[in-house]
């Protein structure tokens, strides 16, 4: 008479199937949590970049808003000399609300505020267009700011209307 062996445990097959089960699964989670971390990076970068764009696009308004059409240069030439001038240097006169006068200058890739020598971008400054619209009178501002660690890129355009 024969005997019957219980089998107990996983035979070598099984084992092979689990383990490649758990492999598969193991890549599986781990690939989302890096996608998930470089999603997540692209849009703190993306956000960072936004961040600068809107402060400086603020502090500009500010300037255009507290000057008269004619306090406001654009790269030397005012609004009487050239109601179509444009460039990328705005000049601010000192006057009644501003008792001293600024500049929003670009300086290599960045876009500065003097006399105080306050960075408006920080990032990679493609691009800052300023140009009079004779239709307000106003003041159109372009920024194109590239940055952060994937190279993001941002365009604000926004109109603003001095006083007058």
């Amino acid at each position: 008479m024969k005997r019957r062996r219980k089998n107990y445990g996983f035979s070598l097959i099984e084992m092979m199937v689990a383990l490649l089960a758990g492999v598969v699964l193991a890549l599986l989670v781990g690939s989302m949590i890096v996608f998930s971390y470089m999603a997540w990076a692209h849009n703190t970068d993306a956000v960072k970049v936004q961040d600068d764009g809107s402060v400086a696009m603020i502090m500009i308004g500010r300037e255009i808003r507290e000057s008269g059409i004619n306090d406001i240069l654009i790269d030397g030439v005012s609004f009487a000399d050239n109601p179509f001038a444009s460039g990328s240097r705005l000049d601010f006169s000192a006057n009644a609300v501003r008792p001293a006068s600024s500049l929003i200058t670009v300086v290599g890739d960045k876009l500065i505020h003097r006399p105080a020598e306050f960075v408006l971008v920080e990032d990679w400054l493609n691009d800052s267009t300023a140009r009079f619209n004779p239709n307000g009178p106003s003041v159109d501002i372009l920024l194109h700011i590239r940055g952060g660690n994937r190279m993001n890129e941002t365009i604000i355009i926004d109109t603003f209307s001095p006083r007058n």
